[in-house]
C-alpha cells in the first residue's frame, strides 16, 4: 500500500483542542494548519523559515486572506502540550528515515503556500532533515499516526508531533 500524498499542514490530535484568538497579519495569508508566530505588533503570521522562530505560538485553526483589513481575529491551537498530525514530504528520504525510532527527534518544516480556494495549509514535515541535530527545528516527533490509511515505512507517512519552539 502507498500513503496518499495530501499535504494539509498540522491537524490537532484529540478531542476539543484549546483555542486562543489573535489578530492576524494583514499583509500575508494564514492557512488552516500553518505554524504561526507572533510579530512585535502583537499580530500573528505564518512562520516564514523552515526552522521556525522563537516567536512560534501555535497552529492556525482558521484561514485569513492576505490584504485582509481590518485585521481579523483567528483561532490558534496554542496549548504547548497539543499534539498534531502532519504528513512528511517524502523528498530526499531514505528508508531508514521512515521508522518509529525517530520519536523525540526534531524536524524542520517544508513551507509551501497554502490553497487559497480551500484555505488549507500545505506545510509538511521535512523527512530528509529529521533528527539532523538542529535544536531550532520547530517540530518534535512524538510518534507515527496509528491509522488504517497510514502505512509505516513508506513515503508520505503521517507523524504525530508537538511544537518544539513554543
Amino acid at each position: 500500500m502507498t500513503n496518499k500524498d495530501f499535504p494539509s499542514g498540522l491537524k490537532p490530535l484529540g478531542k476539543d483542542p484549546l483555542l486562543t484568538y489573535f489578530e492576524a497579519s494583514v499583509t500575508t495569508a494564514i492557512f488552516v494548519g500553518d505554524v504561526v508566530a507572533i510579530k512585535s505588533t502583537g499580530r500573528i503570521h505564518a512562520t516564514v523559515t523552515t526552522t521556525g522562530s522563537a516567536d512560534i505560538i501555535g497552529v492556525a485553526a482558521e484561514y485569513s486572506k492576505a490584504s485582509n483589513t481590518p485585521a481579523q481575529k483567528i483561532g490558534v491551537y496554542a496549548d504547548p502540550q497539543q499534539e498534531f498530525i502532519i504528513q512528511d514530504d517524502a523528498t530526499g528520504a531514505t528508508t531508514t528515515q521512515f521508522n518509529k525510532n525517530k520519536v523525540g527527534e526534531l524536524a524542520p518544516l517544508v513551507l509551501t503556500t497554502g490553497n487559497t480556494s480551500t484555505g488549507i495549509s500545505k506545510q509538511e514535515l521535512d523527512i530528509s532533515s529529521i533528527g539532523s541535530g538542529a535544536t531550532t527545528d520547530p517540530l518534535r516527533v512524538v510518534g507515527v499516526a496509528d491509522d488504517i490509511d497510514n502505512e509505516s515505512g513508506v513515503s508520505h507517512m503521517k507523524w504525530i508531533v508537538t511544537l518544539n519552539r513554543h
